[in-house]
């Protein structure tokens, strides 16, 4: 704070305003006013470090005087409150007003003023300042509710734009893949025909798989995701999702074995849909990053209606570095796996949501090079 300080002093009482100026600093100036308007007229040409103000000026209640400074002013300066000494309840009432601080007539020396005088203008800055970034943090936190609220509506076109464009091209390679399909039951074909046939279903379906991912994608995403609950055989369903996967595996020389715990109830009920759309992500997985050795697919019945099923690989594994990423949209485990295995990276993220939308969770366990074990858990509403 600097030292030379301009007073204003607004007081009726000329002994108190030659006492008064018996101790402010020499350094220092006082300007004396014997009324608010008077003050108010000094303040419009000059500006002052700090105000004293006696609060039992003639005709006023004293906070009456208080309240018509800072209605001229427009805003609340460095005020340091008079008062007598049977008036600190008024004094107090003048420090919830915004002054700030008062001190008493009559037990009011040297040291006592310039202490007051100097801690009030600092705590005045140190206010300001608050107040300042108060409003600056108010400013800023409005354009971040804005540029989420922005962002928020951006990814909602996203997704809207996405569903539609997803089920658009779906339609239409749905037709390619049938009718690729009806021409690779053709006997009579040349083989290279046949081949060229059965690149196009190949690639046909893995485009629709891909198609049938965003499409989901972009249903989770808006919250549009419906839920239907069926019930079902389990063994069943596991045996269709053996089946599925089976001419891969058998392709590629791999065992795959299912063991169903037996008591685990013929019949269950949640959406069997999703349910086999998580389980085959893990089993596709499975066959896709194994090269050698086989695929275990099991199924326990843990504690009251809650449902495990465990596919178990001896394949590539997980790298440690990217474990806490695998669950995340469009993530592989680095560019050399998209080339060579292919596949978007969203199944791992729209199962673990599919998961969560069903009441359960899914996770996994992994060692580089050992192979992996992709689980999910899910409560069932009944079981028969």
């Amino acid at each position: 704070m600097k030292d030379k300080l301009s007073i204003l002093l607004i007081e009726d009482n000329e002994d108190d305003y030659m006492l008064t100026k018996e101790m402010i600093d020499r350094r220092s100036s006082l300007v004396w006013k014997r009324s608010v308007p008077e003050a108010l007229d000094a303040l419009e040409t000059e500006s002052f470090d700090a105000i004293l103000l006696d609060l039992g000026m003639p005709h006023s209640d004293g906070i009456e005087t208080f309240e018509n400074l800072v209605q001229g002013m427009g805003h609340i300066p460095v005020i340091v409150v008079l008062t007598g000494s049977d008036d600190e309840d008024l004094a107090r009432s003048a420090l919830q007003h915004g002054a700030q601080d008062y001190l008493i007539k009559g037990r009011v020396d040297k040291d006592l003023l310039a202490r007051a005088l100097r801690y009030s203008i600092e705590r005045h800055r140190i206010d300001t300042e608050l107040r300042m970034t108060n409003d600056e943090l108010v400013a800023i936190n409005a354009k971040l509710i804005a540029a989420r609220d922005e962002a928020h509506e951006s990814n909602r076109l996203k997704t809207e734009f996405l569903a539609n464009v997803s089920h658009e091209i779906r339609t239409p390679m749905s037709g390619i893949v049938s009718f690729a399909e009806l021409l690779s039951l053709e006997t009579d074909l040349p083989a290279d025909v046949k081949e060229m046939i059965d690149c196009v279903y190949t690639s046909s379906l893995r485009l629709v798989t891909t198609l049938n991912d965003l499409l989901d994608l972009s249903k989770l995403d808006a919250g549009r995701m419906i839920v239907r609950p069926e019930k079902f055989a389990i063994r069943d369903l596991m045996n269709e999702i053996v089946q599925t996967v089976s001419p891969t595996a058998t392709r590629k020389n791999l065992a795959i074995k299912l063991d169903v715990a037996d008591d685990v109830p013929l019949n269950v009920l949640t959406d069997q849909l999703r349910l086999k759309q998580i389980v085959l992500n893990f089993a596709h997985n499975a066959v896709k990053f194994t090269s050698k050795g086989d695929i275990k697919l099991k199924v326990e019945f843990k504690d009251p209606q809650v449902l495990k099923v465990v596919v178990t690989d001896t394949g590539i594994g997980i790298a440690e570095n990217v474990k806490n990423r695998i669950f995340q949209p469009f993530m592989q485990a680095d560019g050399s796996t998209t080339r060579k295995y292919g596949g978007s990276g969203l199944g791992l993220s729209i199962a673990e949501r599919l998961a969560e939308l069903l009441g359960g969770e899914i996770g996994f366990e992994s060692v580089e090079g050992a192979g992996s074990s992709f689980w999910c858990i899910l409560p069932l509403e009944q079981h028969v």
